[in-house]
Protein backbone atom coordinates (compact mmCIF):
# COMPACT_ATOMS: atom_id res chain seq x y z
CA UNK A 1 0.00 0.00 0.00
CA UNK A 2 1.51 3.32 -1.08
CA UNK A 3 2.03 5.89 1.64
CA UNK A 4 0.34 9.24 1.20
CA UNK A 5 2.74 12.07 0.40
CA UNK A 6 2.14 14.69 3.09
CA UNK A 7 4.96 17.04 2.17
CA UNK A 8 2.94 19.23 -0.20
CA UNK A 9 0.39 20.32 2.38
CA UNK A 10 2.89 21.71 4.94
CA UNK A 11 4.66 23.48 2.10
CA UNK A 12 1.44 25.16 0.99
CA UNK A 13 0.60 25.98 4.61
CA UNK A 14 4.04 27.53 5.14
CA UNK A 15 3.65 29.61 1.99
CA UNK A 16 0.23 30.81 3.13
CA UNK A 17 1.59 31.74 6.54
CA UNK A 18 4.49 33.59 4.93
CA UNK A 19 2.10 35.54 2.69
CA UNK A 20 -0.07 36.41 5.70
CA UNK A 21 2.96 37.48 7.70
CA UNK A 22 3.97 39.83 4.92
CA UNK A 23 0.49 41.28 4.54
CA UNK A 24 -0.31 41.83 8.23
CA UNK A 25 2.09 43.70 10.54
CA UNK A 26 3.02 41.97 13.80
CA UNK A 27 0.98 42.81 16.87
CA UNK A 28 1.88 46.19 18.28
CA UNK A 29 1.79 49.88 17.41
CA UNK A 30 2.48 49.36 13.69
CA UNK A 31 -0.57 47.11 13.37
CA UNK A 32 -2.69 49.69 15.16
CA UNK A 33 -1.44 52.46 12.88
CA UNK A 34 -2.12 50.26 9.85
CA UNK A 35 -5.75 49.78 10.93
CA UNK A 36 -6.09 53.51 11.54
CA UNK A 37 -4.69 54.20 8.07
CA UNK A 38 -7.12 51.73 6.52
CA UNK A 39 -10.11 53.51 8.08
CA UNK A 40 -8.80 56.92 7.02
CA UNK A 41 -8.31 55.86 3.42
CA UNK A 42 -11.68 54.11 3.42
CA UNK A 43 -13.20 57.50 4.24
CA UNK A 44 -11.05 59.14 1.56
CA UNK A 45 -12.26 56.64 -1.05
CA UNK A 46 -15.90 57.11 -0.06
CA UNK A 47 -15.82 60.88 -0.28
CA UNK A 48 -13.45 61.37 -3.20
CA UNK A 49 -15.58 59.17 -5.43
CA UNK A 50 -18.73 61.26 -4.97
CA UNK A 51 -17.20 64.66 -4.18
CA UNK A 52 -17.45 66.33 -7.59
CA UNK A 53 -21.06 65.26 -8.13
CA UNK A 54 -21.87 66.20 -4.54
CA UNK A 55 -20.45 69.69 -5.02
CA UNK A 56 -22.26 70.26 -8.32
CA UNK A 57 -25.58 68.47 -7.82
CA UNK A 58 -26.15 68.87 -4.08
CA UNK A 59 -24.30 72.07 -3.18
CA UNK A 60 -25.13 73.59 -6.58
CA UNK A 61 -21.68 74.90 -7.51
CA UNK A 62 -20.40 75.40 -11.05
CA UNK A 63 -17.58 73.13 -12.20
CA UNK A 64 -15.24 76.11 -12.51
CA UNK A 65 -15.95 77.04 -8.89
CA UNK A 66 -15.25 73.49 -7.78
CA UNK A 67 -11.96 73.50 -9.67
CA UNK A 68 -10.85 76.81 -8.18
CA UNK A 69 -11.85 75.80 -4.67
CA UNK A 70 -10.06 72.46 -4.79
CA UNK A 71 -6.94 74.05 -6.30
CA UNK A 72 -6.80 76.62 -3.51
CA UNK A 73 -7.34 73.82 -0.99
CA UNK A 74 -4.40 71.87 -2.42
CA UNK A 75 -2.16 74.93 -2.14
CA UNK A 76 -3.31 75.49 1.45
CA UNK A 77 -2.41 71.91 2.28
CA UNK A 78 1.04 72.33 0.75
CA UNK A 79 1.72 75.54 2.68
CA UNK A 80 0.66 73.87 5.91
CA UNK A 81 2.80 70.75 5.46
CA UNK A 82 6.07 72.20 6.78
CA UNK A 83 4.67 73.91 9.92
CA UNK A 84 2.53 70.86 10.73
CA UNK A 85 5.58 68.63 10.38
CA UNK A 86 7.56 70.99 12.61
CA UNK A 87 4.77 70.94 15.19
CA UNK A 88 4.88 67.15 15.24
CA UNK A 89 8.60 67.37 16.04
CA UNK A 90 7.80 69.70 18.93
CA UNK A 91 4.89 67.95 20.63
CA UNK A 92 4.99 64.44 19.14
CA UNK A 93 3.60 63.04 15.88
CA UNK A 94 0.97 60.81 17.52
CA UNK A 95 -0.62 63.79 19.25
CA UNK A 96 -0.67 65.89 16.07
CA UNK A 97 -1.95 63.02 13.92
CA UNK A 98 -4.70 62.31 16.45
CA UNK A 99 -5.85 65.93 16.46
CA UNK A 100 -5.87 66.06 12.66
CA UNK A 101 -7.74 62.76 12.36
CA UNK A 102 -10.33 63.87 14.92
CA UNK A 103 -10.77 67.11 12.96
CA UNK A 104 -11.19 65.31 9.61
CA UNK A 105 -14.75 64.13 10.35
CA UNK A 106 -16.23 67.51 11.36
CA UNK A 107 -14.36 69.22 8.52
CA UNK A 108 -15.95 66.92 5.92
CA UNK A 109 -19.38 67.22 7.57
CA UNK A 110 -19.20 70.99 7.05
CA UNK A 111 -19.78 70.31 3.35
CA UNK A 112 -23.36 69.36 4.27
CA UNK A 113 -24.18 72.93 5.26
CA UNK A 114 -22.32 74.97 2.62
CA UNK A 115 -24.45 76.53 -0.10
CA UNK A 116 -22.19 78.93 -1.98
CA UNK A 117 -18.63 79.31 -3.21
CA UNK A 118 -16.89 81.03 -0.29
CA UNK A 119 -18.11 78.67 2.47
CA UNK A 120 -17.18 75.81 0.14
CA UNK A 121 -13.70 77.23 -0.46
CA UNK A 122 -13.06 77.72 3.27
CA UNK A 123 -14.26 74.20 4.04
CA UNK A 124 -12.18 72.76 1.21
CA UNK A 125 -9.09 74.51 2.59
CA UNK A 126 -9.73 73.08 6.05
CA UNK A 127 -10.16 69.59 4.64
CA UNK A 128 -7.07 70.02 2.44
CA UNK A 129 -4.92 71.10 5.40
CA UNK A 130 -6.15 68.22 7.55
CA UNK A 131 -5.64 65.59 4.86
CA UNK A 132 -2.21 66.85 3.80
CA UNK A 133 -1.22 67.15 7.45
CA UNK A 134 -2.19 63.53 8.14
CA UNK A 135 -0.11 62.31 5.21
CA UNK A 136 2.85 64.42 6.39
CA UNK A 137 2.78 63.33 10.03
CA UNK A 138 2.13 59.63 9.36
CA UNK A 139 5.77 58.85 8.37
CA UNK A 140 7.03 60.76 11.40
CA UNK A 141 4.90 58.56 13.64
CA UNK A 142 6.20 55.46 11.84
CA UNK A 143 9.76 56.59 12.62
CA UNK A 144 8.77 56.83 16.30
CA UNK A 145 7.08 53.43 16.70
CA UNK A 146 9.27 51.30 14.41
CA UNK A 147 12.97 50.56 14.52
CA UNK A 148 15.24 51.81 11.73
CA UNK A 149 15.20 48.34 10.17
CA UNK A 150 11.38 48.11 10.26
CA UNK A 151 10.32 51.54 9.03
CA UNK A 152 10.18 50.93 5.29
CA UNK A 153 8.25 47.69 5.77
CA UNK A 154 5.88 49.54 8.08
CA UNK A 155 5.33 52.18 5.39
CA UNK A 156 4.71 49.39 2.88
CA UNK A 157 1.92 48.10 5.11
CA UNK A 158 0.39 51.60 5.12
CA UNK A 159 0.60 51.67 1.31
CA UNK A 160 -1.11 48.31 0.95
CA UNK A 161 -4.02 49.14 3.25
CA UNK A 162 -4.33 52.56 1.63
CA UNK A 163 -4.91 50.88 -1.73
CA UNK A 164 -7.42 48.49 -0.19
CA UNK A 165 -9.21 51.23 1.75
CA UNK A 166 -9.53 53.59 -1.21
CA UNK A 167 -10.70 50.77 -3.48
CA UNK A 168 -13.32 49.56 -1.00
CA UNK A 169 -14.47 53.12 -0.35
CA UNK A 170 -14.77 53.84 -4.05
CA UNK A 171 -16.68 50.61 -4.56
CA UNK A 172 -19.12 51.38 -1.76
CA UNK A 173 -19.60 54.90 -3.06
CA UNK A 174 -20.68 53.39 -6.35
CA UNK A 175 -24.08 52.80 -4.71
CA UNK A 176 -24.52 56.55 -4.29
CA UNK A 177 -23.53 57.11 -7.92
CA UNK A 178 -26.10 54.50 -8.97
CA UNK A 179 -28.91 56.02 -6.90
CA UNK A 180 -27.82 59.57 -7.85
CA UNK A 181 -29.91 61.24 -5.14
CA UNK A 182 -29.18 63.96 -2.63
CA UNK A 183 -29.74 61.59 0.28
CA UNK A 184 -27.30 59.05 -1.17
CA UNK A 185 -24.53 61.61 -1.63
CA UNK A 186 -25.06 63.06 1.85
CA UNK A 187 -25.00 59.55 3.33
CA UNK A 188 -21.55 58.98 1.81
CA UNK A 189 -20.29 62.18 3.46
CA UNK A 190 -21.60 60.99 6.82
CA UNK A 191 -20.13 57.49 6.42
CA UNK A 192 -16.76 59.01 5.46
CA UNK A 193 -16.84 61.13 8.63
CA UNK A 194 -17.63 58.01 10.68
CA UNK A 195 -14.64 56.24 9.12
CA UNK A 196 -12.39 59.13 10.19
CA UNK A 197 -13.86 58.92 13.70
CA UNK A 198 -13.09 55.21 13.81
CA UNK A 199 -9.54 55.91 12.68
CA UNK A 200 -9.12 58.45 15.49
CA UNK A 201 -10.46 55.97 18.04
CA UNK A 202 -7.94 53.32 16.95
CA UNK A 203 -5.13 55.87 16.97
CA UNK A 204 -6.05 57.04 20.46
CA UNK A 205 -5.81 53.48 21.79
CA UNK A 206 -2.50 52.76 20.07
CA UNK A 207 0.50 52.56 22.43
CA UNK A 208 3.69 54.39 21.52
CA UNK A 209 6.84 52.56 22.56
CA UNK A 210 9.36 55.37 22.32
CA UNK A 211 9.03 58.84 23.89
CA UNK A 212 9.66 61.86 21.65
CA UNK A 213 13.19 63.33 21.79
CA UNK A 214 14.12 66.04 24.25
CA UNK A 215 13.10 69.59 23.37
CA UNK A 216 16.73 70.75 23.26
CA UNK A 217 17.46 68.41 20.34
CA UNK A 218 14.82 69.84 18.02
CA UNK A 219 15.69 72.11 15.13
CA UNK A 220 14.04 75.44 14.27
CA UNK A 221 11.38 75.68 11.60
CA UNK A 222 13.01 75.76 8.17
CA UNK A 223 16.11 73.76 9.12
CA UNK A 224 15.21 71.15 6.51
CA UNK A 225 15.29 73.84 3.81
CA UNK A 226 19.02 74.30 4.46
CA UNK A 227 19.86 70.62 3.96
CA UNK A 228 20.80 70.65 0.27
CA UNK A 229 21.22 66.90 0.14
CA UNK A 230 17.62 66.45 1.26
CA UNK A 231 16.48 69.11 -1.22
CA UNK A 232 18.22 67.24 -4.05
CA UNK A 233 16.47 64.07 -2.97
CA UNK A 234 13.14 65.91 -2.76
CA UNK A 235 13.52 67.29 -6.30
CA UNK A 236 14.49 63.98 -7.89
CA UNK A 237 11.81 62.14 -5.95
CA UNK A 238 9.22 64.68 -7.13
CA UNK A 239 10.08 63.75 -10.72
CA UNK A 240 9.81 60.02 -10.02
CA UNK A 241 6.56 60.51 -8.11
CA UNK A 242 4.94 61.75 -11.33
CA UNK A 243 4.12 58.09 -11.92
CA UNK A 244 0.89 58.62 -10.00
CA UNK A 245 -0.31 61.47 -12.21
CA UNK A 246 0.91 59.49 -15.22
CA UNK A 247 -1.64 56.82 -14.35
CA UNK A 248 -4.45 59.28 -13.73
CA UNK A 249 -3.92 61.66 -16.65
CA UNK A 250 -1.61 60.48 -19.43
CA UNK A 251 -2.57 56.81 -19.73
CA UNK A 252 -6.34 57.28 -20.19
CA UNK A 253 -5.78 60.15 -22.64
CA UNK A 254 -3.25 58.15 -24.64
CA UNK A 255 -5.34 54.99 -24.60
CA UNK A 256 -8.44 56.72 -25.96
CA UNK A 257 -6.84 59.09 -28.46
CA UNK A 258 -3.75 57.27 -29.77
CA UNK A 259 -4.30 53.51 -29.46
CA UNK A 260 -6.81 50.97 -30.76
CA UNK A 261 -7.33 49.45 -27.31
CA UNK A 262 -10.91 49.56 -25.92
CA UNK A 263 -11.68 52.39 -23.49
CA UNK A 264 -12.70 49.95 -20.73
CA UNK A 265 -9.12 48.67 -20.63
CA UNK A 266 -8.13 51.64 -18.46
CA UNK A 267 -10.30 50.32 -15.60
CA UNK A 268 -8.71 46.90 -16.00
CA UNK A 269 -5.23 48.46 -15.85
CA UNK A 270 -6.11 50.25 -12.59
CA UNK A 271 -7.36 46.98 -11.11
CA UNK A 272 -4.14 45.25 -12.23
CA UNK A 273 -2.06 47.97 -10.57
CA UNK A 274 -4.02 47.73 -7.33
CA UNK A 275 -3.73 43.94 -7.16
CA UNK A 276 0.02 43.99 -7.81
CA UNK A 277 0.60 46.64 -5.13
CA UNK A 278 -1.51 44.79 -2.56
CA UNK A 279 0.23 41.47 -3.25
CA UNK A 280 3.84 42.58 -3.77
CA UNK A 281 4.47 45.99 -2.13
CA UNK A 282 5.52 44.62 1.28
CA UNK A 283 7.72 41.99 -0.37
CA UNK A 284 9.40 44.55 -2.65
CA UNK A 285 9.98 46.98 0.21
CA UNK A 286 11.31 44.25 2.51
CA UNK A 287 14.08 43.44 0.02
CA UNK A 288 15.84 46.59 1.15
CA UNK A 289 14.83 46.43 4.77
CA UNK A 290 18.10 47.56 6.30
CA UNK A 291 20.11 50.74 6.81
CA UNK A 292 22.96 50.02 4.38
CA UNK A 293 24.34 53.34 3.06
CA UNK A 294 23.37 53.94 -0.55
CA UNK A 295 20.83 51.10 -0.67
CA UNK A 296 17.74 53.28 -1.00
CA UNK A 297 19.33 55.38 -3.72
CA UNK A 298 19.90 52.23 -5.74
CA UNK A 299 16.32 51.15 -5.16
CA UNK A 300 15.12 54.55 -6.43
CA UNK A 301 17.32 53.99 -9.47
CA UNK A 302 15.46 50.74 -10.12
CA UNK A 303 12.21 52.67 -9.87
CA UNK A 304 13.38 55.11 -12.53
CA UNK A 305 14.43 52.21 -14.78
CA UNK A 306 11.07 50.45 -14.60
CA UNK A 307 9.15 53.71 -15.08
CA UNK A 308 11.27 54.51 -18.13
CA UNK A 309 10.54 51.06 -19.58
CA UNK A 310 6.83 51.58 -18.90
CA UNK A 311 6.83 54.85 -20.85
CA UNK A 312 8.46 53.18 -23.85
CA UNK A 313 5.85 50.41 -23.76
CA UNK A 314 2.98 52.90 -23.50
CA UNK A 315 4.33 54.74 -26.52
CA UNK A 316 4.74 51.52 -28.49
CA UNK A 317 1.07 50.66 -27.88
CA UNK A 318 0.15 53.39 -30.35
CA UNK A 319 1.50 51.34 -33.25
CA UNK A 320 -0.40 48.06 -32.78
CA UNK A 321 -3.86 46.74 -33.52
CA UNK A 322 -6.42 46.20 -30.75
CA UNK A 323 -4.90 42.95 -29.48
CA UNK A 324 -1.31 44.18 -29.63
CA UNK A 325 -2.16 47.52 -28.05
CA UNK A 326 -4.02 45.79 -25.21
CA UNK A 327 -1.12 43.41 -24.54
CA UNK A 328 1.54 46.14 -24.68
CA UNK A 329 -0.45 48.44 -22.40
CA UNK A 330 -0.80 45.56 -19.94
CA UNK A 331 2.97 45.00 -19.99
CA UNK A 332 3.46 48.72 -19.56
CA UNK A 333 1.26 48.74 -16.46
CA UNK A 334 3.20 45.83 -14.96
CA UNK A 335 6.49 47.71 -15.47
CA UNK A 336 4.81 50.90 -14.22
CA UNK A 337 3.63 49.19 -11.03
CA UNK A 338 7.08 47.75 -10.30
CA UNK A 339 8.54 51.20 -10.88
CA UNK A 340 5.98 52.67 -8.50
CA UNK A 341 6.75 50.09 -5.80
CA UNK A 342 10.51 50.65 -6.06
CA UNK A 343 10.03 54.43 -6.20
CA UNK A 344 7.98 54.62 -3.00
CA UNK A 345 10.32 52.17 -1.25
CA UNK A 346 13.29 54.37 -2.13
CA UNK A 347 11.36 57.47 -1.07
CA UNK A 348 10.51 55.98 2.33
CA UNK A 349 14.01 54.69 2.98
CA UNK A 350 15.78 57.90 1.98
CA UNK A 351 13.27 60.15 3.77
CA UNK A 352 14.10 58.34 7.02
CA UNK A 353 17.81 57.86 6.39
CA UNK A 354 18.58 61.45 5.38
CA UNK A 355 16.53 63.18 8.10
CA UNK A 356 17.67 63.73 11.69
CA UNK A 357 15.67 61.66 14.17
CA UNK A 358 14.53 64.81 15.98
CA UNK A 359 13.29 66.61 12.84
CA UNK A 360 11.52 63.88 10.87
CA UNK A 361 8.28 65.82 10.83
CA UNK A 362 9.50 68.96 9.10
CA UNK A 363 11.67 66.95 6.71
CA UNK A 364 8.56 65.01 5.72
CA UNK A 365 6.86 68.38 5.23
CA UNK A 366 9.53 69.41 2.72
CA UNK A 367 9.13 66.09 0.93
CA UNK A 368 5.36 66.61 0.77
CA UNK A 369 5.85 70.07 -0.75
CA UNK A 370 8.05 68.56 -3.47
CA UNK A 371 5.50 65.91 -4.34
CA UNK A 372 2.70 68.47 -4.27
CA UNK A 373 4.56 70.84 -6.58
CA UNK A 374 5.07 67.98 -9.03
CA UNK A 375 1.35 67.22 -8.96
CA UNK A 376 0.55 70.86 -9.70
CA UNK A 377 2.82 70.80 -12.78
CA UNK A 378 1.76 67.31 -13.88
CA UNK A 379 -1.44 68.05 -15.86
CA UNK A 380 0.22 70.51 -18.25
CA UNK A 381 3.39 68.44 -18.62
CA UNK A 382 1.63 65.13 -19.20
CA UNK A 383 -0.91 66.54 -21.66
CA UNK A 384 2.12 67.83 -23.60
CA UNK A 385 3.65 64.32 -23.51
CA UNK A 386 0.49 62.79 -24.96
CA UNK A 387 0.25 65.54 -27.57
CA UNK A 388 3.81 64.86 -28.74
CA UNK A 389 3.00 61.21 -29.50
CA UNK A 390 5.72 58.58 -29.30
CA UNK A 391 8.39 61.29 -29.06
CA UNK A 392 6.74 62.53 -25.89
CA UNK A 393 6.87 59.07 -24.31
CA UNK A 394 10.54 58.67 -25.23
CA UNK A 395 11.31 62.05 -23.66
CA UNK A 396 9.41 61.15 -20.49
CA UNK A 397 11.22 57.80 -20.32
CA UNK A 398 14.53 59.68 -20.50
CA UNK A 399 13.43 61.98 -17.65
CA UNK A 400 12.52 59.04 -15.40
CA UNK A 401 15.75 57.22 -16.24
CA UNK A 402 17.85 60.33 -15.60
CA UNK A 403 16.18 61.00 -12.24
CA UNK A 404 16.69 57.40 -11.16
CA UNK A 405 20.32 57.33 -12.28
CA UNK A 406 21.04 60.60 -10.44
CA UNK A 407 19.51 59.51 -7.14
CA UNK A 408 22.38 57.39 -5.67
CA UNK A 409 25.03 60.10 -6.13
CA UNK A 410 22.69 62.94 -5.12
CA UNK A 411 21.75 61.26 -1.84
CA UNK A 412 25.06 59.65 -0.93
CA UNK A 413 25.70 60.10 2.78
CA UNK A 414 29.27 59.97 4.16
CA UNK A 415 29.78 57.00 6.47
CA UNK A 416 29.02 57.87 10.07
CA UNK A 417 27.49 61.26 9.29
CA UNK A 418 23.92 62.48 9.46
CA UNK A 419 22.21 64.98 7.18
CA UNK A 420 24.17 68.20 6.85
CA UNK A 421 23.91 71.36 4.84
CA UNK A 422 26.18 71.62 1.84
CA UNK A 423 26.62 75.30 2.47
Amino acid sequence: MTKTDTTARPTRTSAARLALARAVPPAGPVRGLTLSTFLTTLGDGLFATVSVLFFTRVVGLRMVDVGIGLTVASLAGLLAALPIGHLSDRIGPRRVLLVLTVAAGPAVLCYLVVGSFWPFAVTACAVGVVQRGCRTVLPALVSLIASAEERVTARAHQQVVSNIGISLGAGAAGLALYLDTRAAYEAMVVVAALAYAGSALVLNRMPVRHPPPAHSEKQPLGAALKDLRYLRFTGLNAVLSLNGALMEIAIPLWLVTHTKAPAWLFSALIVLNTILVVVFQVQVSSKGNDTTPGLWGRISRLGGFFLGCACLLYGAAGWGNTLVATAVLGLGMIAHTWGEMYQVSGEWGLSFQLAPEHATGQYQGVLAIGRGAANVAAPVALVAVVGAGQYGWVALAAVFLAAGLAMPAATRLPAGKGPVSDT
